[in-house]
């Protein structure tokens, strides 16, 4: 390379007259400082392949991780207030909103019937009202033919006054899950 770099220099001194040789000389040291710079940038490669990942890039990769996680931990919010939990096992009776509207704070989103305890609205007759204490414990008996009995509990209970031959109305609470069909 020395040689050569030689005679380009003698070819500039000698032929300064000539456009042709003035513009190979430029050529081949544009060659040469891409040739150098290309080198270069090589050893520089093979130096940091040798000394293992820089720091730039260990910063960056935790950059990375952490922006990651903060998507994950966002997500995870997102999925959470987005679930809907009852506040206990029951039955969806209807669905006020469609999936996708966008809702108000404290709307209602879905209707539940709770079934466990179940409460039953019952009618006593007025010859039995005198045990009709809260408290209390009873049977309830189902319209239906060949239906079982279940025990319950009587809550509390009004009457009504403005029906004086119409028996009192009260409410049961019946605490087993054997009811599935209360009549009203």
């Amino acid at each position: 390379m020395t040689m050569r770099r030689t005679s380009i220099t003698a070819s500039k001194d000698c032929g300064k007259a000539a456009p042709f040789r003035q513009m190979t000389w430029e050529n081949a040291r544009s060659s040469r400082d891409q040739a150098q710079a290309t080198l270069k940038s090589a050893q520089d490669k093979l130096r940091q392949y040798r000394s293992g990942n820089r720091e730039q890039d260990i910063a960056q990769a935790k950059a990375s991780l952490e922006q990651a996680q903060a998507q994950l931990a966002q997500a995870e919010l997102n999925l959470q207030d987005s679930t809907l939990i009852a506040p206990s096992d029951g039955t969806l009776l209807t669905r006020a909103v469609e999936p996708g509207t966008v809702l108000n704070e404290g709307g209602t989103v879905f209707t539940v019937s709770l079934t466990h305890p179940v409460w039953v609205r019952a009618y006593v007759d007025e010859r039995n009202l005198d045990q009709a204490q809260p408290g209390a414990k009873c049977c309830l008996y189902r319209w239906s033919p060949g239906q079982a009995v279940s025990r319950a509990d009587l809550v509390s209970f009004r009457r009504l006054l403005n029906l004086p031959r119409k028996p009192s109305k009260h409410r049961i609470c019946v605490p087993t899950s054997s009811i599935a069909c209360v009549l009203w």
